[in-house]
């Protein structure tokens, strides 16, 4: 449906910057609204009056944004809503205001006036299913506590360098799992592990099915000559440990839990069918889109949580450009004269740009085609992170396809 009214929205955390526009380009009002339930039932009756009651579909609503509570609410008032990307609206306010004047009012006006003029331009937030939002927000919280963990697993690595480096020495790969914490509150400093038996260590080490370790190595290992620090050093050291433990069990409880919350929710959606299967003309029937690209080599639990977390409308677009974009495989040229460069997309979602650059090398692993392609790309002088950028280019492509056809992943080295 053709909007009649444009809005351009500056917001900010305690109030967000109003104006009004008909297709005209006449500037029909501005306001300024608390963000709040009341602040946005006051915009919706203030759009009413001046757009003399339209329809809310009628109504576009631009900002910078394409996430959050803003977005929502106005999807929820019934508004059609865009979103530019900041960088473009950067390079248009230097066309409106050379001098780099910047102000609430002036941005609410740069919006709204980019969608009149430019509304190719301006991607539209499309209304997402439950499950989809469900698995986007449980993904990114999964990675948060990953990017925890991982600071965890620094501090703790710093503190046991500092007063029991043969401990970090023997177990540093393996700070962030369980058996690392058992072993450390059973030998917490280097006096510890004289008083401890192997039979103790033995114990530990089958509890926790770790069988890369030998008992016996794991003393003489941590029965090194101590650094020559205080005694009071040590305690408070092994204090923060102790804290720093706790911690890193109540993340990884955390992370165990989204993970089996993602891949129940996975499961449910891969198993699931478009259609059901016509007994009458012996059709089978379609996979789902999860099913299909779960069957891609490389493609894991994580990879398939972030492609349709992040990426699930174009996906069922089947927009190849898109998704290249999104994923940051895509090149950029820069041409101009005798100058020409080709560089590596730095503007892209950085999730998925993460994600399939992990699809990338598995498939690599696993996919003799991937593997025979990242090596004629390597011996041409390409580095490893353009090589996995073009096979996944390859794996994108073939995905579409396979989508647009409604089947299922076959190694060509298998069929032959």
């Amino acid at each position: 449906m053709e909007l009649q009214w444009f809005v351009g929205l500056d917001w900010s955390k305690s109030h967000h910057q109003i104006c009004l526009v008909d297709r005209e380009r006449q500037t029909r009002g501005e306001t300024v609204i608390p963000h709040s339930g009341a602040g946005f039932q006051q915009l919706a009756a203030w759009l009413a009056e001046k757009t003399r009651h339209a329809p809310s579909e009628r109504i576009g609503i631009v900002l910078e944004t394409s996430v959050g509570s803003v977005v929502k609410s106005c999807q929820t008032l019934g508004y059609e809503v865009y979103a530019i990307n900041p960088i473009q609206l950067d390079r248009f306010r230097d066309r409106h205001y050379p001098a780099g004047a910047k102000d609430d009012r002036r941005e609410a006006l740069l919006l709204v006036t980019a969608l009149c003029l430019e509304p190719h331009l301006v991607r539209p937030v499309e209304i997402e299913d439950e499950d989809t939002m469900q698995l986007r927000l449980r993904n990114r919280r999964r990675n948060a506590f990953g990017t925890t963990r991982s600071a965890l697993i620094t501090q703790i690595r710093q503190l046991l360098e500092e007063y029991f480096p043969s401990f970090e020495t023997m177990f540093g790969d393996h700070l962030a799992s369980p058996f690392a914490a058992t072993l450390w509150h059973r030998i917490p400093n280097p006096q510890k592990a004289h008083q401890t038996r192997v039979s103790t260590v033995v114990t530990i080490l089958k509890q926790h099915r770790m069988r890369r370790f030998k008992a016996s190595a794991i003393l003489e290992q941590l029965r090194a000559e101590p650094l020559p620090i205080p005694q009071y050093v040590m305690t408070a050291r092994q204090q923060e440990l102790t804290m720093l433990w706790e911690q890193m069990h109540l993340v990884n409880k955390q992370i165990q839990t989204l993970e089996q919350q993602i891949a129940e929710q996975l499961d449910a959606r891969v198993n699931a069918l478009h259609d059901v299967a016509n007994p009458a003309t012996e059709e089978p029937a379609r996979p789902t889109d999860e099913a299909i690209l779960a069957s891609m080599p490389g493609v894991g639990k994580t990879v398939l949580a972030t492609l349709f977390g992040e990426a699930g409308s174009v996906i069922r677009n089947r927009d190849y450009q898109a998704l290249r974009c999104l994923t940051g495989v895509a090149p950029v040229t820069k041409s101009s004269g005798k100058y020409r460069r080709v560089q590596r997309r730095r503007t892209a979602n950085r999730q998925l740009s993460d994600s399939v650059y992990h699809w990338g090398r598995v498939a690599m692993i696993h996919d003799s085609v991937c593997r025979e392609k990242y090596q004629r790309l390597r011996a041409k002088g390409h580095t490893h992170g353009r090589a996995l950028r073009s096979i996944v280019d390859r794996l994108l492509y073939v995905a579409c396809a396979m989508l647009n056809n409604g089947t299922l992943y076959q190694n060509p080295a298998t069929e032959s």
